[in-house]
């Protein structure tokens, strides 16, 4: 059998209704990818950003999410014995930027990398900060100002996590040009890998624009609210 029809074999385990939340985007590239990984008999690469929300402990909410992701790395592994393979790349940066305390924030991911990793073998995680200070990135000069429409979304989400000096439209702008930045790193760091989000489409704009995108449900079919913002 071809690493192709392997391809669209170990797409059509986890590109279904019970895991998307809306149609991934550029699913040639995502078979790219997977028939690269399958090549090399590796696990299918994921990464996905974990945030903060304003609790500093997890709960059942970013439990019940591991065990989701995990699942849809299972649907995998019945197909393709290595699985997938999925990377929690936790948003340090978006959490200081919305002006949690530092030692807060590595309580918070401490506490999701230790039940990420003492519990499944799905997972591998790093800091987004890390990746960022790797390659030295400034935005693109390129870079279009963020949309009006965007820019709504984005103060929309403001005035409910951003905490920190500056005004909510302020902090907004600011994170959408952190954004523009950190989706080149990401680029780099993880350039044969399909990005995960729990949000849709309407922010396409702030992902790593050459990696395809997979739009999911964080907990359950139905359910796209962020673990780390339930239970606030």
């Amino acid at each position: 059998m071809s690493t192709i029809v392997n391809a669209e074999k170990i797409l059509k385990t986890f590109n279904t209704w019970s895991f998307k939340r809306e149609q991934p985007s550029n699913t040639d590239l995502m078979l790219n990818f997977i028939a690269l990984a399958v090549e090399k008999r590796r696990p299918i690469p994921f990464v996905l950003y974990w945030g903060k929300g304003l609790r500093n402990h997890i709960t059942d909410s970013e439990r019940e999410c591991l065990d989701f992701l995990d699942r849809m790395s299972q649907r995998i592994s019945a197909v393709y014995a290595p699985g997938g393979r999925i990377h929690l790349l936790f948003t340090d940066t978006h959490a200081t930027l919305n002006g949690h305390d530092p030692d807060a924030i590595d309580a918070y991911f401490l506490e999701v990398e230790d039940a990420a990793l003492s519990s499944f073998q799905t997972f591998t995680t790093s800091r987004l900060s890390d990746a960022v200070a790797k390659f030295g990135l400034e935005p693109p000069i390129e870079t279009p100002p963020v949309s009006d429409d965007l820019l709504m979304k984005l103060e929309r989400s403001a005035r409910k996590w951003y905490k920190g000096e500056a005004s909510v439209r302020e902090g907004a702008e600011e994170y959408y040009w952190q954004n523009m930045i950190e989706r080149q790193a990401v680029e780099q760091e993880f350039g044969s890998s399909i990005f995960v989000t729990f949000n849709g489409s309407d922010v396409r704009d702030l992902f790593p624009s050459n990696l395809p995108i997979f739009y999911m449900y964080s907990v359950r079919k139905g359910t796209s609210t962020k673990p780390w913002f339930m239970n606030c």
